[in-house]
């Protein structure tokens, strides 16, 4: 017998955590002085993509909301020929790509939030 694993929503969506936050590149999050943090450090005020779904899931984000983001992202940006080591790495590579943008990020986490969350 197949085990359902129940979807839980965080209490703040990542979407919401780097909504109301900062975003950064090629760090997953600093704190106020711009210092390097662990994403879910209470001193965190800013985040990347994957940063913020693991302070939003305290490091507990589960693989098919990472493959609901890629999903999302994907739509924006082809990634055909491209080789990645897992989702996380895509979605790192992704979030780090010159001329990203917050609202691009935050507007894939949405459809990803949407889509996965059911909401």
């Amino acid at each position: 017998m197949t085990e359902v694993t129940e979807v839980k929503r965080p209490a703040r969506l990542p979407s919401e955590i780097l909504s109301d936050g900062l975003w950064f590149q090629r760090a997953m999050a600093k704190d106020a002085h711009g210092d390097e943090v662990d994403a879910d450090s209470a001193g965190a005020v800013g985040w990347c993509l994957i940063g913020a779904c693991i302070a939003a899931h305290h490091s507990k984000t589960p693989e098919g909301f990472y493959a609901a983001v890629h999903e999302a992202a994907s739509r924006l940006e082809s990634h055909r020929g491209s080789k990645y080591d897992s989702i996380a790495h895509m979605l790192i590579r992704w979030n780090d790509s010159p001329g990203r943008t917050k609202d691009e990020v935050v507007g894939v986490l949405r459809e990803a939030e949407a889509r996965y969350y059911e909401i």
